[in-house]
């Protein structure tokens, strides 16, 4: 199986995360397989766990929580099209070139529902997607994956 994240709001729009091997963990922490740079994001915010033929991700315990279309999950199987929201961020699950024709769009609305809070979460969303592609050194809530990231 073959799982992508790929990333629906935030920036860079569209970057498509593979997750190469499982667990694979996501979070601000260097040692992680996945890194986002974000101060809503936990060290060791969630993994993406193999569980028989299908993913599963877990939360690591972390304080914003992580969202599998709409709930907030401690454990939870992917499907292809799910909408994943960490931190400030939404991604849509693509397991083997299927991404069930889930649209980008939906994430904002997701979004709205996480513990980080709707309305300045919403501000913080948009302002990346008017940004300069999160380039910016002086500022803690940009997502920050690079090639080098993604191990």
């Amino acid at each position: 199986m073959e799982l992508k994240l790929i990333l629906a709001k935030g920036e860079p729009k569209g970057k498509e995360i593979v997750v190469a091997k499982m667990p694979s963990t996501i979070g601000r922490d260097p040692e992680c397989e996945v890194v986002i740079a974000n101060v809503k994001v936990s060290r060791k915010h969630c993994t993406i766990e193999a569980e028989g033929d299908q993913a599963v991700i877990v939360d690591g315990g972390s304080g914003n929580g992580t969202f599998v279309n709409g709930q907030k999950v401690t454990r939870q199987p992917l499907k292809a099209g799910d909408k994943v929201v960490i931190g400030p961020l939404g991604f849509i699950v693509d397991i083997d070139g299927n991404r069930g024709g889930a649209p980008s769009e939906d994430i904002l609305a997701l979004a709205e529902d996480s513990p980080v809070g709707g309305e300045d979460l919403n501000e913080f969303l948009a302002s990346l997607e008017k940004g300069s592609g999160g380039t910016d050194s002086d500022d803690d809530d940009v997502l920050q994956l690079t090639d080098d990231d993604l191990k």
